[in-house]
């Protein structure tokens, strides 16, 4: 928050990797790698907002019971104590 509504430079983390970072010179990096990732990245990001949106992955009841019982085996109780198996 305080980066947000102060300044970036008394964050606690930025203060913190300023002293790490002290002695190091810059190095330059080529773009094109970095380019790559961010383009990889949205890729990611935006197939799985499709399946969660569309929930296309979603597993299907017997699986589910399976992992419900097995997990209930486990001592899980808990966690599955809503499930619809039989």
């Amino acid at each position: 928050m305080i980066r947000v509504f102060i300044n970036p430079r008394f964050a606690p983390y930025y203060l913190l990797a300023s002293l790490i970072v002290s002695n190091q010179s810059e190095i330059c990096v080529e773009a094109k790698s970095k380019k790559f990732a961010w383009t990889l990245g949205v890729i990611l990001s935006l197939v799985m907002a499709f399946f969660i949106i569309y929930d296309t992955m979603s597993i299907n009841k017997e699986k589910k019971c399976v992992a419900a019982k097995w997990a209930i085996g486990m001592g899980h109780e808990q966690m599955w104590k809503n499930h619809n198996c039989k």
